[in-house]
């Protein structure tokens, strides 16, 4: 018997056989729109996906539709309030997203992770960096338990973690993440351009921490990755050079800072105005260094070019200008312009020890050269009492056997001569003595001040035997020195 079919029938039996058809196309819709959403917002079409994916949840919600497509709506949608800084919006449709994927997925799945750290993200535009180190560490935790500890899926969450710590001026904490990251990228031997942001970092932390080693290490790993992914002009290169460059030449590494300071001059000098104070601090350490290797008209030109521009920018009484004051003094001593280097010390004096104190390190730079100055200048009582307050505060940084010492010591020796405190130059001269051995030897030619100072002041308290055995050992030097 065939099937016959009434009129009243028609409608719901159409229906029913429509209803695959159109159940198929609603999630066609569904996805669509999704899919949609998720593009428009990766083109940063930011209305258009807002629109896409609310339309998506509806269509969801208009169903009783729960399952992982409104997680996923949920999730992207939050993503796009974030970009637009709507971030009430963006917490709600994020932390639904987060529980959905929970019940969905189970608590331990990729989503969760996932949204955890778009959570953080959300909370550290909001800038409530804690809040976002919580989700970042949590979804860190979670892929540690999903993955292997070499997988790639770490590095988002690690530079974030990383990041972070860096801006909360954690810098301890943020050390091992960065290790840890750098790490892991040599381990997955992906593109090396790829560890330019955390060694950079890693090298700022290490400053901040004062680890002036470790700082070298990163930045003389870091430079020539940029320059292959940058090129050597590219202005980015600049802070990265002037950081090695100062650190080399804070631990006394001038001709390796050398290099790095000419490369800095040559970008600042195509970058900033003449009178730029920049280029004068550039300038003044390589006069600095120039004078240590003894090329002085070099130093000279760097030095002065240095002063000008700061006592022009800065003023007199600015402690750049001090500095370079001082280094000019320390010049002119070199080329023994003894009156030169008192006047432009006196200056330099004034001005460090009103803006730092009497006991400032610099303030006894200053005070040891001043005071070598009026001794050449035969200004004793003047260069024995500065020489006294630079012992003291050269003795109060490094102790009583650092080889820094033996010049003010020196001095002192021969002030005691000149203002008749033999006994006071005999100790000077045995303790700059005693120094200079322990840290050149026996037989180096920096012996020779103190012993000859010793032979005086003894011939002086008519110990002529002994006098005789300090000039015995002064001609041996001499002699294996070729003096």
């Amino acid at each position: 018997m065939l099937f016959r079919c009434t009129p009243w029938m028609r409608p719901l039996l159409l229906c029913l056989l429509l209803w695959p058809v159109l159940a198929f196309a609603q999630a066609a819709d569904i996805d669509g729109a999704i899919t949609a959403g998720i593009k428009a917002y990766q083109e940063r079409r930011y209305q258009r996906a807002q629109d896409s994916l609310a339309s998506a949840l509806k269509m969801l919600q208009d169903k009783g539709i729960v399952d992982i497509r409104r997680a996923t709506a949920l999730n992207a949608l939050g993503m796009v309030c974030l970009a637009r800084a709507k971030y009430n919006e963006s917490e709600r449709y994020l932390l639904d997203a987060l529980d959905l994927y929970k019940r969905l997925r189970g608590p331990q799945h990729p989503d969760v992770a996932n949204c955890l750290i778009n959570l953080g993200d959300l909370y550290y535009s909001a800038n409530k960096p804690d809040v976002a180190l919580e989700c970042y560490t949590n979804a860190l935790q979670l892929q540690e338990a999903l993955y292997s500890q070499q997988s790639p899926e770490l590095l988002v969450v690690l530079s974030n973690i990383a990041g972070l710590h860096s801006e909360m001026e954690r810098s301890a904490d943020a050390v091992p993440v960065l290790t840890r990251i750098i790490a892991l990228i040599d381990q997955l031997k992906v593109d090396p351009g790829n560890l330019i942001w955390p060694l950079t970092i890693l090298a700022a932390a290490e400053k901040k921490l004062k680890h002036p080693a470790e700082q070298e290490k990163a930045l003389a790993r870091v430079i020539p990755l940029a320059e292959k992914a940058w090129g050597n002009q590219h202005p980015d290169l600049l802070p990265l050079y002037a950081e090695l460059a100062d650190v080399r030449f804070a631990r006394g590494n001038y001709r390796e800072a050398e290099s790095y300071l000419k490369r800095v001059l040559t970008l600042q000098t195509a970058e900033l105005a003449p009178d730029d104070p920049l280029l004068a601090t550039t300038q003044y350490k390589l006069g600095v260094i120039a004078m240590a290797a003894g090329r002085h008209a070099e130093a000279e030109t760097y030095l002065t070019n240095a002063l000008s521009t700061r006592f022009q920018a800065l003023g007199e009484q600015h402690l750049d200008t001090a500095a370079s004051l001082t280094a000019i003094g320390q010049l002119y001593l070199a080329q023994q312009k003894y009156n030169d280097a008192y006047d432009v010390l006196k200056r330099a004096l004034d001005v460090r020890e009103k803006r730092l104190g009497a006991t400032h390190h610099d303030v006894g730079v200053t005070l040891a050269a001043l005071a070598w100055a009026e001794l050449m200048l035969e200004f004793y009582q003047d260069a024995d009492d500065h020489a006294k307050r630079a012992l003291k505060i050269q003795e109060g940084e490094s102790g009583q056997e650092d080889p820094g010492l033996t010049q003010t010591l020196y001095v002192l020796g021969r002030t005691g001569e000149k203002l008749e405190k033999i006994l006071a130059a005999e100790e000077c001269y045995r303790r700059g003595l005693a120094i200079r051995e322990k840290a050149d030897g026996p037989m180096h030619k920096s012996l020779l001040p103190f012993l000859r100072g010793l032979a005086d002041v003894l011939r002086a308290q008519d110990k002529q035997l002994d006098a005789v055995e300090y000039q015995k050992r002064m001609r041996a030097i001499e002699e294996k020195n070729n003096l």
